[in-house]
């Protein structure tokens, strides 16, 4: 069952390379425009590529994964016009038979495609980035958090049905979703379902989402016009989730990323909240560094930074 209008033209992207045995470059990448959320494309064919157990579906799947990669350039640059089909088809095989039995990602698809599209001059394939100021912005009064957002975010925080403290005053449940024990409405020990864990962290979710816009919409009224993209207001959102949204106001992330600096207030995610006060042996309060919170501040920074740097 189709949902939305987005998975019905995935639907028809996959129809259209399952169907044809010649690749219709220009029909494929005319598809490709139509889907606004690029990001959320590639997630879900590496994702179907990945699952898959049919080695001519997962020729499908990275023919157009190579195509969201690549198409753009081979319509738009003269320099690419000798890619054709048979070169993308190429491409989506060598893929297929190196990771057949292997998890496919993004970094993996650049090394094995480029070479095959472009062989006369790979070091040519050099996609510059737009400065900032010209990048742009999300609508901050519609705009949601990304799918791929939100399952990283799911997969961090990891499920937990089962409430529990791991010593830094909170009771945690669900995905991630903590409450002071003293207001708390769970105790160590309470368990609850997959669905309502789900229910906790959409809420969660849009708290976060709430609390960043509705900073970006203060600085509107001061006539303070920050760039935001949909990276960096999943980065932003991903920050506000795991620190609270009061927390992430008070970040120097924040105060420099109002003053429009932005590589300034990217470096500063790396460092932000990145460690927890938690009870020692001796039931003493002791701030220790967290490794896996400086694992999310580097997946944060490279999303806040991905379309400028």
């Amino acid at each position: 069952m189709i949902l939305n209008y987005e998975d019905y033209l995935l639907e028809e992207l996959l129809n259209e390379s399952m169907v044809n045995e010649k690749i219709n470059l220009e029909k494929i990448n005319n598809v490709i425009k139509k889907i606004s959320n690029k990001a959320d494309l590639v997630y879900k064919l590496i994702k179907k590529f990945n699952e898959s157990e049919n080695l001519l579906a997962k020729k499908h799947f990275a023919t157009i994964l190579i195509i969201v990669f690549f198409g753009s350039l081979i319509v738009k640059q003269g320099i690419y016009t000798e890619v054709n089909g048979k070169n993308v088809e190429k491409a989506a095989i060598e893929i297929v038979k190196e990771f057949s039995r292997q998890i496919l990602d993004i970094k993996k698809i650049k090394t094995i495609a480029t070479p095959i599209l472009f062989p006369s001059d790979s070091s040519l394939f050099q996609l510059k980035k737009p400065a900032i100021e010209n990048l742009p912005s999300v609508d901050i009064n519609t705009v949601k958090t990304s799918f791929s957002t939100k399952e990283y975010i799911k997969n961090h925080e990891k499920l937990r049905l089962e409430a529990y403290d791991i010593g830094d005053g909170h009771i945690t449940i669900g995905y991630g979703h903590a409450a002071p024990i003293k207001i708390s409405k769970y105790k160590i020990g309470d368990k609850i379902t997959e669905k309502e864990a789900i229910k906790l962290f959409l809420a969660d979710i849009k708290e976060a989402e709430d609390g960043v816009k509705r900073m970006l919409k203060n600085w509107k009224k001061q006539n303070i016009d920050v760039k935001i993209t949909q990276n960096m207001f999943d980065s932003m959102v991903s920050m506000a989730y795991n620190m609270g949204i009061s927390g992430f106001v008070k970040t120097e992330f924040v105060s420099f990323l109002k003053n429009k600096k932005y590589e300034e207030a990217a470096e500063r995610i790396k460092t932000t909240r990145i460690t927890a006060k938690v009870k020692n042996d001796k039931g003493e309060y002791v701030k220790i560094k967290m490794p896996g919170l400086v694992d999310r501040r580097m997946t944060e920074y490279k999303l806040f930074i991905k379309d400028f740097a």
